[in-house]
């Protein structure tokens, strides 16, 4: 790639649309897609295309409820996109989080995820939860809405706290105590 190659690649295409407006475009980049909720009766989304044309697609009034709710499906579902290391729990906990952290109150994404942070799903936060709920005397949901706005430092923080790390580990060993997997059979299959 030459350098005048390279620093179109990074500083994209500005491109000048019907409108007039001039909008940049990265290298690869075809389209954009931007959403109208000015008028909450009528939502709409237009799209950009890289050749200046603009297409402005309402939402018919009869889907508005289908579009919200599948929005809301499709949200809450990539808060736990590639959890496949994530016990079910933790999926749980991680929806939970996002519902309860922004969505419930009125915000498309958490101040945690506006500020570049991430909300994916973490091993443990199911245990956290339930630790901290067993320790408070309040429901998983409700600490689940206390969880919602702390950092991962601060998870970390509280699961090293003595009395929160002696119930996690408590309910690791009856979690494991339920396992039809002997480990030392396994561990000697291994080293056999």
């Amino acid at each position: 790639m030459t350098e005048a190659q390279k620093e179109v690649a990074a500083k994209g295409r500005n491109v000048q649309m019907v409108d007039g407006t001039v909008v940049n475009f990265g290298e690869k980049t075809r389209m954009k897609k931007e959403l109208i909720t000015d008028n909450p009766a009528e939502p709409a989304v237009k799209f950009l295309f890289d050749n200046g044309e603009i297409r402005i697609y309402p939402v018919h009034a009869d889907l508005i409820t289908y579009a919200a709710a599948h929005g809301l499906a499709q949200r809450l579902g990539d808060s736990v996109a590639n959890s496949k290391d994530l016990v079910i729990e933790d999926v749980i906990q991680a929806i939970d989080e996002t519902h309860a952290g922004s969505i419930a109150q009125g915000l498309w994404r958490s101040p945690r995820e506006a500020a570049g942070g991430s909300t994916k799903g973490e091993k443990g936060a199911s245990l956290l939860a339930k630790a901290l709920a067993e320790y408070s005397g309040k429901s998983v949901q409700e600490v689940n809405v206390l969880l919602a706005g702390k950092s991962n430092a601060e998870k970390a923080a509280l699961r090293q706290h003595a009395a929160i790390k002696a119930i996690i580990t408590r309910l690791e060993e009856e979690k494991a105590a339920k396992s039809d997997v002997d480990g030392g059979a396994v561990l000697d299959s291994m080293f056999a």
